[in-house]
Parts: C-alpha cells; sequence; structure tokens
C-alpha cells in the first residue's frame, strides 16, 4: 500500500513542477524508482533467475505494457491526422514508430528537443519519452541481473 502512497506524490510532484513550475520534476524519477522496485521484485519471484526467467518477465512485460502504450500510439497517430497539418503529419510518422519502439527518448535527444522549450514545434508522441526509457531498463536491467 505504501507503493500506491508514493506513486501519488510523484503524480502529484510531476503535475505541480508541469503546471505552476514549468519545469521536469523529481516525481518523474520517483515513477522510475518505483518501476525499478517491482522490476526487481517481479524478477526475486523468479529465483533462481535463469534464461527461461528472463524470457517470461520479457513476456508478461510486453502483454501489461504494449497494448495500452499501442492504443495511446494509434489514437494520436488518429488525432495527429485530423488535427496537424499535412507538413506536420508527416514528420509525426517517425515519432509514432519511435514510440511504438520503445526509442522515442533517443529519437528526441537526436533531434535536440528540450522538454520544456516554449515557441517550438513539439510532437504529440513527446511524452512516449519516459515510458521509453523505462521499457529499456526493462530490457537492460534483468540481464544484468541474470
Amino acid at each position: 500500500m505504501e507503493v500506491q502512497g508514493l506513486r501519488t506524490v510523484a503524480a502529484l510532484l510531476v503535475a505541480i513542477y508541469h503546471i505552476w513550475l514549468h519545469r521536469v520534476s523529481g516525481g518523474v524519477d520517483v515513477f522510475f524508482v518505483v518501476a525499478a522496485y517491482f522490476l526487481v521484485a517481479g524478477l526475486l519471484r523468479r529465483e533462481p533467475v535463469g534464461p527461461r526467467a528472463i524470457l517470461e518477465y520479457y513476456g508478461s512485460t510486453a502483454r501489461r505494457v504494449v497494448p495500452a502504450a499501442a492504443l495511446v500510439i494509434v489514437s494520436t497517430i488518429g488525432a495527429a491526422y485530423f488535427l496537424m497539418p499535412d507538413a506536420l503529419w508527416s514528420a509525426q510518422i517517425v515519432h509514432a514508430l519511435a514510440s511504438i519502439l520503445f526509442f522515442e527518448n533517443w529519437w528526441l535527444a537526436r533531434e535536440s528537443t528540450d522538454y520544456l522549450q516554449g515557441g517550438l514545434a513539439t510532437s504529440p508522441f513527446q511524452q512516449m519519452w519516459a515510458l521509453s526509457l523505462q521499457m529499456q531498463v526493462y530490457l537492460v536491467f534483468p540481464l544484468l541481473y541474470l
């Protein structure tokens, strides 16, 4: 139950920093710590951890994360198609692909995107950076744990 409270604090920090302080907060970091907690707890339930347990973990993580992420990405593609000018819409396909492959954080870094820079055209997929980073941790950490 304490973890749910920690998630609530993290969500409030994100909202406060984004809405009133116009900064990225430590709340995102709290979400990453909570995710790491669940990652380690999930791996410990599979002791001894071997290649099969790692593959099972990847499968359960994919079944949990991919459908919701795909729904958000497909919905965003649809909304962007109808709401954005053609010149901006075509650039979003790359962001959608980067998001569904969970490397949107790297794509944004490649484009030198400043998350809170005002006045610049942003991608509707920009928020997927955090999920991309989390999925990269979910991919690499079990291998390190092994």
